[in-house]
């Protein structure tokens, strides 16, 4: 697989061959069970910039990894809503996008 760097998607069939035809190549495909293992791997690749993985997926990792990722600059981690429109617990592009930056990009 070539890691160029820049977003990656981590989850399910569906969210991974959706994302391939918007033109993320950079994928991993994951069920449950493995899930929060591949995203700890992800989380320490130096190429990967943003993770999108499903948020029903994202909400069943430990508290540990939940720490993790909120104290991470990079890579953002961005949880989106599964096929079924589960995204209440799903954060906004814009606000992830502050939080890594430190400033939003709107207001400038």
């Amino acid at each position: 697989m070539d890691h160029t760097g820049g977003i990656l998607v981590l989850g399910d069939r569906l969210l991974v061959d959706g994302m391939r035809i918007a033109g993320v190549s950079d994928s991993i495909y994951c069920d449950e069970r493995s899930f929060e293992k591949e995203l700890l791997r992800v989380m320490n690749r130096q190429d990967v910039t943003i993770v999108i993985t499903p948020i029903g997926m994202l909400s069943k990792v430990s508290w540990r990894t939940k720490q993790l990722i909120e104290n991470t600059a990079k890579p953002i981690v961005i949880g989106v809503a599964d096929y079924m429109g589960n995204e209440e617990e799903s954060e906004s592009i814009a606000w992830l996008i502050k939080k890594a930056l430190g400033f939003d990009l709107s207001k400038s």
